[in-house]
């Protein structure tokens, strides 16, 4: 798959969008790189703009503002942070 690929087969499916969304909250829940967890926010901002641009339906809107809401916090945040160790 090329780079992109995936966003474009994305493009107002909101099932893809939260698993896209819910993958990179799993890597960014595992990564304490400083530098990764940057690029993993600029990846995460991409999706929520596809996600405004592309979803058309009230209801799944309101599904993927549910996901978003938790996601600043998911990457800011590592469970290695937490518990004080460095990968």
């Amino acid at each position: 798959m090329r780079k992109g690929e995936l966003r474009v087969i994305a493009i107002g499916n909101v099932g893809i969008v939260l698993r896209m969304l819910s993958a990179l909250q799993t890597i960014a829940s595992l990564t304490a790189s400083p530098s990764r967890r940057r690029a993993l926010r600029v990846q995460v901002q991409s999706i929520a703009e596809l996600a405004e641009r592309t979803i058309e339906s009230a209801h799944d809107q309101s599904r993927f503002d549910c996901a978003w809401r938790v996601c600043p916090k998911l990457l800011t945040q590592s469970r290695f942070y937490s518990e004080g160790q460095k990968r």
